[in-house]
């Protein structure tokens, strides 16, 4: 492997710059820092270009735990580009903690989506999560909430990943038979129908940068049940929603109570957050980037 490297590095790194000279690129957008982020660093070496470096989550949230060269690289990036973006406040801070000295060329520029139809879909009474089965997102939390609903109302868990055998064996153990469905990973039609047809979405999540499935359920005018943690308590400002300690069972299953309680007596509860999810448009998002490439 080390002397694969040795060849197909210069290899690489010839091909980007020739590439950038050939094509007259003005702007380079770096978005995640992960392993291509050496190739562009080097690359302002042989070709001139502005660069634009994106922050996204575990690129900077993950750094801690990797080796001191993945740190060194993501370090000199931030000192080399011209302009640094993240998905939220919250990264940003995260950023500007790693390297400070980006503050006057950093910006923050939220994730945005397009406007969800109108989906006609049955209330089923449900409650509804998605993401990556990974211990960051929480669903542990959320089982061991739901093993105390009296309604027996169900959980629908829409994703795939390690943890979802341990997942499961959870829900065995906490007596939840029938009461959750595991759907696996699902196309985003289909996530967004299943979405539309619960009551509540929850999002238990340990750790999150932005949330794009908390502006996902705005958009479809759900009210949401989050954990205080990470650019979820940005995402859902002024919205339909109740946020809760990360980790906590117990307040988790009482928020998702407090919201079933105010639909009975509200039916429109989280309607409005439809036009809240606006201030998160694709448009907006592509617009901001657009200034961040020209300076």
């Amino acid at each position: 492997m080390f002397l694969a490297g040795l060849v197909y590095f210069p290899w690489t790194l010839a091909r980007l710059v020739l590439r950038i000279r050939r094509e007259r690129f003005d702007v380079v957008n770096l978005h995640f820092v992960g392993a291509p982020a050496v190739f562009v660093l080097l690359a302002r070496w042989f070709a001139r270009f502005r660069l634009v470096v994106s922050t996204h989550g575990d690129d900077v949230e993950g750094l801690a735990a990797r080796g001191w060269f993945d740190r060194w690289v993501f370090r000199s990036l931030l000192r080399r580009a011209d302009a640094v973006t993240a998905c939220s406040d919250f990264l940003l801070d995260q950023v500007l903690r790693i390297q400070s000295s980006t503050k006057l060329k950093s910006q923050v520029i939220h994730n945005g989506i397009q406007p969800s139809p109108a989906i006609a879909a049955e209330s089923n009474g449900g409650i509804f999560a998605a993401g990556r089965l990974v211990p960051k997102k929480g669903f542990d939390v959320l089982l061991r909430a739901h093993a105390t609903d009296r309604t027996k109302s169900r959980l629908t868990l829409i994703g795939d990943g390690p943890e979802r055998e341990r997942l499961e064996e959870l829900a065995r153990a906490l007596g939840l038979n029938g009461e959750v469905r595991f759907a696996g990973g699902q196309d985003h039609a289909r996530v967004l129908e299943e979405m539309a047809a619960a009551d509540v979405v929850a999002i238990p999540s340990l750790q999150e940068p932005f949330g794009l499935i908390a502006l996902e359920a705005m958009s479809l005018g759900k009210p949401i049940v989050a954990s205080r943690v990470g650019g979820l308590p940005e995402v859902l400002d002024g919205a339909d929603a109740l946020l809760v300690r990360p980790g906590d069972a117990d307040e988790l299953s009482v928020a998702i109570d407090s919201i079933r309680n105010r639909l009975r007596s509200d039916a429109t509860f989280g309607t409005r957050n439809r036009e809240l999810a606006l201030r998160f448009s694709a448009r907006r998002m592509v617009d901001r980037y657009l200034q961040a490439y020209q300076g």
